[in-house]
Parts: structure tokens; sequence; C-alpha cells
């Protein structure tokens, strides 16, 4: 919202375009258009599946398509899953939750997680912080 403050201050004098998908107000801006975009949106984004050629595949097999799989997954997978996942030189959990559902804060958390235990707390409570600014 702080880019639709910042574009109503530089360019009083620029209308309204018009409106899409949920009354977003987009502008058009140098002959293109500028959609605003909310943290809820972003935030929804990052809880919703993900597309079928981004899923997770599991090295006992299962695959994750969301944040909720991931938090079941780590709660559920054995200690050898967990380990062939996450070692000390990778973590194959933050670098999906990094690169295909775009929660760099989370991934970070991922990262530094030493034990599935932990992995599964920073994942459960992530997800209460998402689902609480829905």
């Amino acid at each position: 919202m702080a880019l639709a403050r910042s574009l109503n201050t530089q360019y009083q004098n620029l209308p309204i375009f018009g409106k899409i998908g949920n009354n977003r107000d987009y502008w058009l801006m140098g002959g293109e258009a500028v959609v605003m975009v909310t943290n809820k949106d972003v935030y929804q984004s990052w809880l919703a599946n993900v597309a079928q050629d981004k899923v997770f595949w599991r090295h006992d097999g299962g695959v994750v398509k969301n944040l909720d799989e991931l938090a079941a997954a780590l709660r559920e997978m054995s200690e050898e899953t967990f380990r062939y996942h996450a070692t000390g030189d990778k973590n194959d959990f933050g670098n999906w939750v990094r690169d295909v559902i775009g929660d760099g804060t989370l991934a970070n958390q991922l990262h530094k997680a030493m034990t599935q235990a932990t992995a599964a707390r920073k994942v459960e409570t992530r997800l209460g912080w998402l689902k609480a600014r829905l």
C-alpha cells in the first residue's frame, strides 16, 4: 500500500486507469500498467499449492505441494529422509521454500534449523503467522 500512497503523491494528476481482480487499482504509467499487490496477496500465494512441476519430491517418495504439507511431512518423515534433504552442506527444504514458494524468511530459518523437530516448528510457526494476516 506504500506504493499506492507514493504513486498518489508523486503523480497526483495521473488518473486511476481501472480496477482488476479484487478491486485492486492499477495506473497507466509510461504506457504500462502498474498493479498494486498487497501483502495479503503475497501471503496467500505462499500458502497455496504450487504448480505440479514445482512440487517437492521427498526421498521416500512423498510429494509436498504447499507449506501445510511441508509442516506435516517434517513431523512425519523418517530421520533418514530428513537427513537426505538437510545436511551440513545443503537444505533442500529451505531451497524449495525460497525458490518455489518465495518466502525468504522461512527459507533462512530452515537453512539454520539443525534438527527435524526445529524445522517442523519453524514451518508451523510461520504458517500461523501467515494465516493470522489473511
